[in-house]
């Protein structure tokens, strides 16, 4: 630990710099057919840089983005998206200064990202535990006819921006995290935990070796789209 504060202090003042998606924070994907009866879907992502789109162009590419389109498509129905996020936020963070500007409207699913940077501030696994049962607590409260989509922690071990050692000790300790947070999931009828499947190759991140690129996040999306297909069939 004591070799790590400093290399990470170095690596958060020398790190690339990537912008958040531009443009408006909210966005409807409107049905292909004008045949459908059925009611628009609201899905709305909470959480850090991944939400907020860093390494992406325009928010509409962003994961929400492209999970919209292709719940839009599956579905035959409109989907109204909305982002909360904020980069570098960790999980304390959100609990104050996130939840109190989650929108006062009807949303079916929640999209989080959420744990990176308590595993990268070194945030200890009891607040790490604590934070999240308010994060779902307080979301369920807001939005009680909502599901929870919990994404699981990514790869950190793999992460070309990160150094060696750094690598090796985020990853351990994204591992440890990932374990509480799945165990913690599945107290709750409304949250449902998504494994990551995300590859980390050169290539598949943005330029900053940090942030997952477009080709990710349609990936990526199209894991989540599979995930609430399957909690709309059930319903």
């Amino acid at each position: 630990m004591p070799f790590a504060i400093p290399q990470g202090i170095r690596l958060k003042n020398n790190a690339p710099r990537f912008e958040e998606a531009t443009g408006i924070p909210e966005g409807v994907v409107k049905r292909e057919s004008t045949d459908s009866n059925l009611a628009d879907i609201s899905i709305l992502g909470f959480g850090d840089s991944i939400i907020s789109g860093v390494g992406i162009d325009i928010t509409e590419n962003t994961l929400i983005g492209q999970t919209a389109k292709l719940l839009s498509s599956n579905l035959h129905q409109s989907v109204t998206w909305q982002l909360v996020g904020k980069t570098g936020y960790n999980s304390g963070q959100m609990v104050k200064k996130l939840l109190p500007h989650l929108p006062d409207t009807e949303i079916d699913f929640v999209i989080t990202s959420v744990g990176v940077n308590d595993v990268t501030s070194f945030t200890r696994t009891n607040a790490w535990q604590r934070n999240l049962q308010t994060l779902f607590e307080s979301i369920h409260t807001q939005y009680p006819k909502a599901q929870i989509v919990f994404n699981g922690m990514p790869p950190l071990g793999g992460f070309p921006l990160l150094p060696k050692f750094l690598q090796f000790l985020f990853g351990l300790r994204a591992k440890g995290f990932d374990k509480l947070s799945k165990e913690l999931c599945q107290g709750y009828n409304y949250v449902h935990y998504l494994e990551s499947d995300f590859d980390p190759r050169p290539e598949r991140f943005a330029g900053d070796g940090y942030h997952p690129n477009k080709d990710s996040c349609t990936e990526w999306a199209e894991e989540i789209n599979q995930l609430i297909l399957q909690l709309v069939t059930k319903s």
